[in-house]
């Protein structure tokens, strides 16, 4: 335990420090100058396509639920991401942790067993994971052979193997493997995963990957508005490092979000405001369902 805190305690004063140097480095003017700019009717299409993407962060789970048989209002599964999600964020550590919240919101309100919720959150979550390191492999790889400093192929690594673990446990447990803890509840998970129909998995992959689209299509909607047209290259790149920078140890990603927005587009060119001023637009988005999450929490816990 004290070996963990001491970690995250290094962590956090690390991202404090880079928050501190883009604070320190960056002209808050310039800043101040880009957000003011900003068309309000940028806004509202932020703001549709965010509750689009809210949507379709339910939908796994709610596709999931439904191929098991079990009842689960859309919304509702919408609210529990958001419950999982804001326990995530506005605690330390990586983008991990909400889910036990999000199994015992299942439970209490829907009457689930304890191996059905986990079957639902377990998949729901490996999935995601999955389609999230995918897309770093893939954004990593693509800056690698851009030339990016500080890179190299031992980077690839990881997030490849975090990619394919899930795809590897879903189908071991298809073909009869278990998990060899001997826990009964863990096992009965296991069995209703195994049983589910290759049709919703892949319908649940779409849903990830449809999800993933509008995630780029938000990120370069944000740049615009800001002033700057970046290409689909130079998206790609810039939103790998935004997504890194979440699986720093410290709530939010804080420090690390700011510090690698002004980084990774200062490599391909752009001002330092204007990481800093993305990072904050990304920042009020995430705060905003972070405090909707919470809110949720309360009415539901």
């Amino acid at each position: 335990m004290i070996k963990k805190r001491w970690w995250q305690g290094l962590f956090l004063l690390l991202s404090l420090a880079a928050l501190w140097w883009v604070l320190h480095d960056v002209p808050l003017d310039a800043v101040w100058a880009l957000l003011r700019a900003l068309d309000p009717r940028w806004l509202l299409l932020l703001a549709a396509l965010n509750a689009l993407i809210l949507a379709l962060f339910g939908l796994r789970g709610w596709l999931l639920a439904r191929a098991l048989g079990l009842e689960l209002p859309l919304w509702r599964q919408i609210g529990y991401r958001l419950a999982a999600f804001s326990l995530s964020y506005f605690t330390p550590g990586t983008q991990f942790g909400g889910e036990p919240l999000h199994v015992h919101l299942l439970r209490r309100w829907h009457g689930f067993s304890a191996s059905q919720a986990l079957a639902v959150v377990g998949l729901d979550k490996m999935l995601e994971v999955s389609v999230n390191f995918a897309f770093l492999s893939a954004g990593l790889a693509w800056a690698l052979l851009s030339g990016w400093p500080f890179l190299s192929s031992a980077w690839l690594a990881a997030p490849l193997a975090l990619a394919s673990l899930p795809i590897v446990w879903l189908a071991a447990i298809r073909r009869g493997w278990r998990t060899p803890l001997g826990i009964p509840w863990l096992a009965e998970a296991e069995n209703q995963a195994a049983a589910l129909p290759a049709a919703a998995l892949w319908q649940a992959l779409a849903a990830s990957l449809i999800t993933w689209g509008f995630l780029i299509a938000e990120y370069a909607l944000m740049l615009q508005a800001l002033g700057f047209r970046l290409s689909g290259e130079e998206v790609v790149l810039s939103l790998t490092a935004a997504r890194l920078a979440f699986l720093v140890p410290a709530p939010g990603g804080l420090g690390a979000l700011e510090a690698g927005q002004v980084w990774a587009l200062g490599q391909l060119g752009y001002p330092p405001a204007a990481g800093l001023s993305l990072s904050l637009l990304i920042r009020g988005r995430d705060i905003f369902f972070g405090l909707l999450g919470l809110f949720f929490s309360w009415r539901n816990v």
